[in-house]
């Protein structure tokens, strides 16, 4: 438990930002920082703010400023009149928008410039910016700038579905035979690896790519052969399909989570048979592969029953 407060009746609740709750009634609005150290403060009409970023965006004549929502603290403040946003992350960032540019300004100062020539996609990641461009011929180029440096990279432009990983773009080619094209940011070519799908096959896949958080796998939603949607996960050292479930669910960090519930897969078969081994005395009988429990409780990573076992 972090913070507890009344709840006044009739009042909603919902985030303000990352680590404040709003509780809004007819009335008025009341922010609560999750830290319980600090005070609980009238939320603030000036101040624009998101669930996803700790600092939101305050527009005065000339000047834009940065502001802590947990206690008003300012971070940040510069001089531009042009309309302005805050991107929907926590880096503190604030998008410009300009009639030849947009423009990325860091909590540092620095500017990054984006042309508006024919966007049709701009999505955060982190300390990068991906930003699809499109022309009347229905063709893309996926473009991804370093907010840090300024440096650009030019991505695969069939990419089903793309994302920032550290130092390298990581795209998705492809549909009944996907590769996952891991491109370097330091110029370095390439890494292709082939998605192996072994009795499954995406029909059309969505431009949705999670990845776990230590990176060791992938996930595609997307619709099979026969209308049905799925999800399914690789590992990105080997290619291998790994799982195959409903659509509803997410690869989140490292777990899996949907549907009510979220449990951390392990796709190491010694580890599986460990696992379920020790929480269960069961074996299975060689000749009936009928399964029988086994006193005294056998060792974790056995699969067969004794004989005797299976003769009572």
């Amino acid at each position: 438990m972090i913070r507890t407060w009344p709840l006044e009746p009739g009042a909603r609740i919902e985030w303000a930002a990352l680590d404040v709750v709003e509780m809004r009634s007819d009335k008025v609005a009341t922010w609560i920082p999750a830290d319980a150290a600090l005070p609980v403060r009238p939320a603030d009409p000036e101040l624009e703010h998101n669930r996803f970023a700790s600092r939101g965006l305050k527009i005065s004549p000339g000047e834009r400023v940065i502001v802590r929502v947990r206690d008003g603290v300012e971070v940040a403040r510069f001089a531009s009149r042009d309309a302005s946003e805050m991107l929907g992350d926590d880096s503190g960032r604030v998008l410009l928008s300009q009639d030849a540019h947009d423009v990325i300004v860091a909590l540092d100062g620095t500017r990054t410039e984006i042309p508006k020539r024919a966007q049709t996609q701009f999505e955060p990641h982190g300390d990068h910016a991906v930003v699809w461009f499109g022309n009347d011929n229905n063709e893309r180029e996926l473009v991804v700038h370093d907010l840090r440096t300024g440096a650009k990279l030019v991505g695969p432009d069939q990419a089903t579905g793309h994302v920032v990983v550290v130092n390298e773009l990581w795209s998705v080619l492809g549909e009944r035979t996907p590769h996952l094209v891991r491109t370097p940011f330091n110029g370095a070519a390439p890494i292709d690896l082939r998605l192996t799908n072994p009795g499954f096959t995406f029909a059309k896949v969505a431009n949705e790519l999670e990845v776990s958080s230590d990176g060791a796998w992938i996930a595609l939603h997307g619709v099979r052969e026969g209308g049905f949607p799925a999800v399914a996960m690789w590992s990105t050292a080997t290619g291998d399909l790994l799982w195959v479930g409903r659509s509803s669910v997410h690869l989140v960090g490292n777990w899996i989570v949907g549907e009510g519930r979220a449990f951390r897969p392990s796709f190491d078969p010694h580890a599986v048979l460990a696992d379920t081994g020790t929480r269960t005395n069961f074996r299975v009988c060689k000749t009936t592969a009928r399964p029988v429990a086994v006193m005294p409780p056998p060792a974790p990573d056995t699969v067969w029953a004794p004989d005797a076992a299976c003769k009572q």
